[in-house]
């Protein structure tokens, strides 16, 4: 299963928020006064979502770089072409940004993604099981993530994962969203950081919780 992020924007003072969120004062404003629909809003593949870019900008965006892949059953399909139709691929390991589908956008186009918790799932699939992976001393914290412009679906982003800390591998899952925590500045800069694998301790889980999924929830996505 994917992590299902979630995010509760900060309604505070914009500094009290920025202290909490490590950014800069202004960035909140902007998503406090533009982005009322996402002050609480589970993010799903496909949805809408604020993320901020590497100048700085809060920009509306929707969670999946949109690909297409040849077919596994060697057909040529309705448009002759023997690929899928777009999918929207959510997650991209860190450990392959330099391979042809995240190079470009790894050097010159990266983002952040606000997120306060994400969901990781366990048990059959009429059962499953929710963990609240959240950190405890900060009220929002910040998702890696790259962005491109599609002509056909707009502005698209998607979120980079790493191998997982002891405590989210711990609910059964090999890997964990790359959360920036004193590397914000390096990462919307474009510098080239040393580790993206987040150290043992900083996130806390809360197992067995409410499902925290919306009502008719897309299709999951793929991760690469």
């Amino acid at each position: 299963m994917l992590p299902s992020p979630r995010v509760h924007l900060p309604q505070g003072p914009a500094e009290e928020a920025a202290r909490h969120g490590k950014v800069d004062p202004e960035i909140w404003r902007k998503l406090n006064a533009n982005f009322e629909e996402f002050r609480e809003h589970g993010i799903e593949p496909s949805m809408p979502l604020a993320i901020i870019t590497g100048e700085r900008e809060v920009v509306r965006s929707t969670w999946g770089f949109h690909r297409r892949f040849k077919r596994k059953d060697g057909k040529a399909g309705s448009d002759g072409t023997g690929l899928t139709a777009p999918k929207a691929v959510v997650n991209a390991q860190s450990e392959k940004m330099e391979t042809y589908m995240w190079r470009d956008a790894y050097h010159h186009r990266r983002c952040l993604i606000p997120v306060t918790e994400f969901y990781e799932w366990t048990g059959p699939p009429k059962a499953k099981i929710a963990h609240r992976i959240f950190i405890a001393d900060d009220y929002c914290f910040f998702v890696a993530g790259l962005w491109e412009e599609s002509p056909d679906f707009g502005l698209c982003h998607t979120m980079l994962t790493t191998e997982p800390t002891k405590e989210v591998a711990a609910t059964g899952h090999d890997r964990c969203l790359v959360v920036l925590l004193d590397q914000i500045d390096p990462w919307l800069n474009g510098d080239v950081l040393p580790d993206f694998h987040r150290p043992d301790g900083i996130f806390q889980v809360a197992s067995n919780v409410p499902n925290p999924r919306a009502p008719n929830r897309p299709a999951q996505g793929d991760v690469f």
